[in-house]
């Protein structure tokens, strides 16, 4: 008896969720461009979409980068997914462990000045969640 082939397809919405911050992340919605939801202890709940979300594929995975706090000569605070490769049969999901990493960027303005200091500071947030494919 021969084994049925199923053909795998990449996921498009990740869920995940750790540490108080709840992330989704949609490849592709409805206007076929992306979408991002966060809600976490570094902003308010925040949607994202377009060219609001920056990804890049690396090593790591996807990073999928927004930004979750800009605030004028004090500190921008961005937040990165990494998303991993995977696959997945069609109508099904994958659980999977990933991080979030926040960037804090202090403005030059907000450091005392001659003082040696580091300007990004970054906190990482462990994840589970699932991938799954969502047919629109």
């Amino acid at each position: 008896m021969a084994q049925e082939l199923k053909t795998l397809v990449e996921p498009n919405t990740y869920e995940v969720s750790g540490d108080g911050t709840q992330i989704t992340y949609s490849t592709s919605g409805i206007d076929g461009s992306p979408s991002f939801s966060y809600r976490g202890p570094r902003g308010d709940d925040q949607t994202f979409s377009g060219d609001d979300i920056q990804t890049l594929d690396t090593a790591l995975g996807t990073e999928v980068t927004v930004t979750v706090a800009d605030i004028a000569d004090l500190h921008v605070i961005t937040l990165t997914l990494v998303v991993p490769e995977m696959w997945i049969g069609p109508g099904s999901g994958l659980a999977f462990k990933t991080i979030a990493v926040y960037v804090t960027r202090e403005e030059p303005f907000t450091g005392r000045i001659g003082m040696p200091a580091a300007r990004e500071q970054f906190a990482t947030v462990n994840l589970e969640g699932e991938g799954r494919l969502v047919e629109s």
